[in-house]
């Protein structure tokens, strides 16, 4: 399993599919546990996680693409407060809303 490459995998991996997207998903979920210690685990979960939203009907991706976008808007008003609190020389306040938001992030 450890000497194929990412290419090598996911030809693999898609190869497997069968058209009806709820086996598909499933099968994918499988795969994706196979493959997270795998050295090129990230990309392959990466590229899993696109293919299984490929698959989603339309109003799951809408809400998914909500939540992503207000998320996107969460981090960039941080973001905007500490650029902020910088101009206003409010070095700590600024730091400690990045890293309050660095460690929202890794959750």
């Amino acid at each position: 399993m450890d000497d194929k490459d990412f290419d090598q995998i996911m030809g693999e991996i898609t190869s497997g599919l069968t058209g009806d997207n709820d086996t598909d998903i499933a099968y994918i979920k499988d795969t994706m546990e196979k493959y997270k210690a795998h050295k090129y685990s990230k990309e392959i979960l990466r590229a899993c996680g696109r293919l299984i939203f490929t698959m989603m009907p339309e109003d799951a991706k809408e809400k998914i693409n909500q939540l992503t976008n207000n998320h996107i808007l969460s981090v960039s008003s941080v973001i905007e407060e500490a650029h902020f609190n910088i101009y206003k020389k409010n070095f700590d306040k600024a730091k400690e809303l990045l890293e309050s938001m660095v460690q929202s992030l890794k959750m």
